[in-house]
């Protein structure tokens, strides 16, 4: 059997594996990386920016956003459940890790909120040819990779991990597969997990989040993000993590979401459940997961939004009523009518056009008794003021003008949060909470900073901490690695 060896063993080449193997290598460690897809990067291709504060991005736009007051926001968001030393060298690191990636090329946009009244800690990251905007995270997971690469670091791709190698109670490598399916040994001293959590595992997300994909969620699904490391690390004896959830948001189910058709209805507008009845101050739309917290207690975890022609209109030539970084790039207003009424055609199930809101409760299958009061008591509201949910009155438009339009939303995610145990140097801990010696595990794997909720309030959180508790599980691997090699000596 092939065997091949290193000071640290890194298994998941995705956007915390890469920086782990980039900061040991930096370090002077030698780093194996196994990576069980054709291509590294794993969901970090699909991402559009970290989290940071104090950056020098921030700074040079005199954004005074503290430290220590992330820290505290933070906290007071998760109701203290992190675990507060991990969060403070997270939030700590995470501006100069911007500084960190600026220094191999990385370009970013100016820092951004996620919606009116969040914080400007997204860093979105520029593609290759210098666009900003979702999804342009693979340029910056090419540029690690070929940074780890300089540095020495030795990337296996086709190379998914079988199992842990554990030795008088340590771990000391794994046991891996080629891509002719032909066995091989990785032997370091420390292994980091890094395997981006279970976001494609159908079965793992019904079985520790109770959702049914395609039936109640409808998440992101990059593939590879099976729990591979998780279920590894558990097989070992290692604790799980508090919280063990996904990063949830909401859009229309099956279009692939965060569509530019869903910007209307997303302005705060007329949200109703099956009922018909009116459910939250439609504000809370701004926070995807505040919405997402109130879509799980509804009848069959949905709701529509409601608009009219009217609004359309003042839309196309006004603008919205408020941007949401994710549903703001490129969008055409002028335009907007004629992608609607193409949704109307290719989604019926999802958004629907009525003349009436009769027919309207018709074909969305909302009870219509209930909905013709609800939209009557609401355009009453919007001339006075809403006695259900004292809603601002800035997003109170009536719905009054034929045709009536209403859009499906439903629950979706990024992805997992949470799964393996570790202490506040990224040392997994088994289920007694002691440090199971040789054994690391960083990003999504780890996430429980994001308890119970992902804290939209700081944008780009979830690879934030997956860029900086990378770079910190690589350090506590590469101190525990020299502190073992003293000691032979």
């Amino acid at each position: 059997m092939k065997q091949y060896e290193s000071d640290i063993l890194i298994i998941g080449g995705g956007a915390a594996g890469l920086c782990a193997a980039v900061q040991a290598a930096e370090l002077g460690a030698s780093v194996i990386v196994l990576e069980k897809m054709s291509t590294t990067g794993g969901c970090g291709n699909m991402s559009a920016g970290p989290f940071a504060v104090e950056s020098p991005l921030q700074k040079r736009q005199i954004i005074g956003l503290s430290k220590e007051q992330a820290i505290s926001d933070i906290l007071k968001y998760t109701h203290c459940r992190p675990d507060q030393k991990r969060l403070r060298k997270f939030v700590n690191l995470s501006g100069d890790t911007i500084q960190w990636l600026m220094d191999m090329g990385i370009q970013f946009l100016p820092p951004l909120s996620y919606f009116p009244g969040a914080e400007p800690t997204w860093h979105f990251m520029l593609s290759k040819d210098g666009t900003g905007g979702r999804r342009t995270g693979a340029n910056t997971m090419r540029v690690l990779t070929e940074r780890a690469q300089e540095l020495g670091a030795e990337i296996l791709v086709d190379s998914p991990v079988v199992s842990l190698i554990q030795e008088d109670g340590k771990v000391v490598g794994c046991l891996a597969e080629d891509v002719n399916g032909d066995e091989f040994e990785v032997r370091a001293p420390a292994t980091i997990i890094c395997t981006g959590g279970f976001g494609s595992n159908d079965q793992m997300i019904k079985d520790l989040c109770g959702f049914e994909v395609g039936k109640n969620i409808f998440p992101y699904q990059v593939p590879g993000l099976d729990g591979d490391g998780i279920k590894m690390a558990w097989d070992l004896g290692a604790g799980r993590t508090n919280m063990i959830g996904m990063e949830l948001i909401y859009w229309t189910p099956n279009t692939g979401g965060y569509q530019d058709e869903e910007f209307p209805f997303r302005q705060c507008t007329l949200a109703v459940d099956l009922n018909g009845n009116r459910f939250m101050d439609e504000t809370n739309m701004m926070n995807p997961v505040f919405t997402s917290n109130t879509i799980k207690r509804l009848k069959n975890q949905l709701f529509w939004a409601i608009i009219d022609e009217e609004t359309i209109d003042y839309f196309a030539a006004n603008g919205p009523d408020y941007f949401m970084i994710n549903t703001m790039e490129n969008f055409n207003f002028s335009v907007m009518k004629e992608r609607i009424n193409l949704w109307v055609e290719n989604f019926p199930d999802i958004v629907v056009r009525c003349e009436s809101i009769e027919e309207l409760a018709n074909k969305t299958g909302i009870n219509k008794e209930n909905l013709l009061k609800t939209v009557s008591q609401y355009n009453e509201f919007c001339e006075t003021r809403d006695e259900d949910f004292n809603k601002d009155h800035r997003y109170m438009r009536p719905v009054k003008t034929p045709g009536f339009y209403a859009m499906k939303f439903m629950l979706s995610a990024y992805g997992s949060l949470g799964g393996i145990m570790i202490d506040s140097d990224f040392c997994v801990l088994d289920t007694e909470h002691d440090v199971i010696p040789g054994l690391f595990a960083a990003g999504t794997d780890t996430n429980d900073i994001n308890d119970p909720d992902y804290v939209f309030i700081m944008p780009g959180s979830t690879l934030g901490y997956a860029f900086n508790s990378g770079r910190l599980a690589a350090e506590s691997a590469v101190d525990y690695v020299q502190e073992l090699y003293d000691s032979e000596e």
